[in-house]
């Protein structure tokens, strides 16, 4: 069933994406495991193709893109593992991207399947895409409202393990309160409070070490959002001011912060007309 989102939703949703996509390298050249041509002598036909597929990416011509990748997926038997696996990720990316949810699903768990090592050594020697395609999958199930998929696979990223990085250790906190916070939407009053106490928990252990990294900043932004509709206001206009207090980034943050301000104001106020206290109410107004 369709779910409608609200605007504070939409915005933790993309805000959280942009995170995902920060930790998304820029990709090198696709290319086969050959020797460079020499002078004069026609380039490799499979790096002009990969590159071709990069510029549609970066000009986020995404449908274009997708078929480029498709197209270098045929030449998988004169690349490396390596290689196959960055096609893979960037097909993937554009299905995501271009919200194919079941072709993303697809691609996504082929990754994981497939390529155990990931894209090791082509990005990066200390990151092979793993961490961020299974966070990119638990995505994928969340928009498709597979939320026991989601939720298990979080349950695996939470663990601590050599074979996660921190960061996406983080991530998966900070996924799964959205998820538990968007698979109770429907249900009873007192179990969305249940729901939404879970997600301050997992929220409160990501920023225990601070909020010095784009993923723990991500976790304060909706911890605000969770103390605010759990009513606690006074928690989520002290966190909104260390946010503000460690500097706003983008336009999209800037409006975040803004929506957030409201919201408490607006949660502020509901809680002074609901109390029979005179000094309780002085303190809310």
């Amino acid at each position: 069933m369709a779910r409608t989102e609200s605007r504070t939703y939409r915005l933790a949703k993309a805000a959280l994406l942009a995170v995902l996509v920060a930790l998304t390298p820029v990709p090198g050249t696709v290319r086969a495991q050959q020797p460079p041509a020499a002078s004069g002598q026609p380039a490799n036909p499979i790096a002009v193709l990969g590159e071709k597929a990069e510029a549609a990416f970066n000009a986020k011509k995404y449908k274009e893109a997708l078929g480029l990748f498709n197209e270098l997926q045929k030449q998988s038997a004169k690349m490396a593992d390596a290689e196959n696996a960055a096609v893979l990720f960037r097909k993937a990316t554009c299905q995501f991207l271009l919200k194919d949810w079941p072709a993303a699903q697809e691609s996504l768990q082929t990754f994981l399947t497939k390529y155990p090592l990931g894209t090791e050594g082509f990005y990066d020697k200390n990151n092979n895409m793993r961490g961020v395609v299974r966070l990119s999958l638990i995505e994928v199930y969340a928009n498709q409202s597979k939320w026991d998929d989601a939720l298990r696979d979080l349950e695996s990223l939470r663990r601590p393990s050599p074979e996660i990085r921190a960061e996406d250790r983080v991530l998966a906190y900070v996924l799964t309160a959205k998820v538990l916070e968007e698979k109770a939407k429907g249900l009873s009053d007192a179990e969305l409070k249940v729901a939404l106490t879970q997600a301050m928990t997992l929220l409160q252990q990501v920023i225990s070490d601070g909020i010095g990294t784009p993923e723990r900043r991500e976790g304060a932004n909706k911890l605000v959002e969770i103390y605010t509709k759990l009513g606690m206001t006074k928690e989520a206009e002290q966190l909104r001011a260390e946010i503000e207090a460690k500097g706003l980034g983008s336009p999209g943050e800037i409006v975040r912060a803004n929506v957030q301000r409201l919201e408490i104001g607006d949660a502020r106020f509901q809680a002074a007309e609901s109390t029979s206290e005179p000094k309780a109410r002085e303190e809310l107004y």
